[in-house]
């Protein structure tokens, strides 16, 4: 009898909570770095984009952005408490307005969707995007305080919750809300404002109040620890594997070891303080945003 056709790899999910260790699939204690050369990468200037609109009350504070799968931008305004969306040239498109303050985004890798937390109702909004319409579609009610929240390349997410006073744990849940997996961060977390998920499937947080990045697997095994950059506000990986941080005062590029390769663009070169970085991988743009009218759009190349 002859072998069956293939049907193609299966879609991986973030662990199930009640799996029996030998049925873990990402714990990963013997997980070993690739072999990344510390190769510079320069951020080539290429202009900005205005994000203040004609019924904004306040001053922009940009907290959080995300490209959607078609190069469209999202956005999130706190000083506002709007959502703004921009098509992948950068126009703009469409809001709506919130009840109360958004505090971070993520977008699904493979439909016209985002995920956006609210910190005072512990919520987070899955909202379907239109070239000139946003809706919203299901809520996840957590059982704590959300800020920082990212999805994996199958569509998991990765949410940090403030279980009680300065305790924080990283669920990881399917896009229903269905927690999988709880990384347990009460000796490890204070304040985790953004984070994002390797090709690995594994975090980097940056978490502003222990003044440290960090990666870890999701079985909670810690890659690094660096506590060099000062309130680390925001990351996002390349497409090379490196991570980058925004700080008050710069954004740094690190490899997937914790180590230093540069710094890539300082705050006066911005002309504000880096609060919130976006990468859109198929032409290597990202983007730097924060407590001001305009984002900075950078093209990354190497040396």
């Amino acid at each position: 009898m002859g072998s069956s056709p293939s049907k193609g790899p299966k879609a991986v999910k973030w662990e199930v909570a009640d799996e029996p260790p030998e049925m873990n699939k990402f714990i990963n204690r013997e997980w070993k770095p690739k072999v990344i050369k510390l190769k510079r990468r320069r951020a080539i200037p290429e202009g900005s984009i205005s994000v203040k609109i004609l019924d904004d009350e306040f001053d922009c504070n940009i907290t959080s952005m995300a490209f959607l799968p078609n190069g469209d931008l999202f956005v999130v305004d706190q000083a506002n408490k709007k959502l703004k969306l921009f098509n992948k040239h950068f126009r703009y498109q469409t809001s709506a307005q919130m009840p109360s303050n958004p505090q971070s985004v993520c977008a699904s890798p493979n439909k016209p969707e985002v995920f956006v937390t609210f910190l005072a109702s512990s919520r987070i909004r899955q909202i379907e995007t239109f070239r000139n319409d946003l809706k919203r579609l299901e809520t996840i009610q957590t059982i704590g305080k959300c800020t920082a929240i990212a999805s994996n390349r199958f569509g998991g997410l990765a949410v940090a919750i403030n279980i009680t006073g300065n305790q924080w744990q990283i669920h990881l849940m399917n896009s229903r809300g269905d927690i999988q997996k709880r990384v347990h961060g009460e000796s490890l977390f204070l304040n985790p404002d953004h984070m994002a998920i390797t090709g690995d499937m594994n975090l980097v947080i940056c978490d502003r109040g222990n003044h440290t990045v960090y990666h870890i697997t999701p079985d909670g095994y810690v890659i690094f620890a660096d506590k060099e950059i000062k309130g680390p506000m925001d990351c996002f990986i390349d497409k090379l594997g490196y991570i980058f941080v925004a700080g008050p005062e710069r954004i740094h590029q690190l490899n997937e070891r914790g180590e230093k390769v540069q710094y890539v663009i300082s705050k006066a070169d911005i002309g504000f303080a880096p609060a919130t970085l976006a990468y859109r991988d198929d032409d290597e743009f990202f983007l730097v945003a924060g407590k001001s009218d305009k984002i900075r759009v950078y093209k990354l190349k190497n040396f």
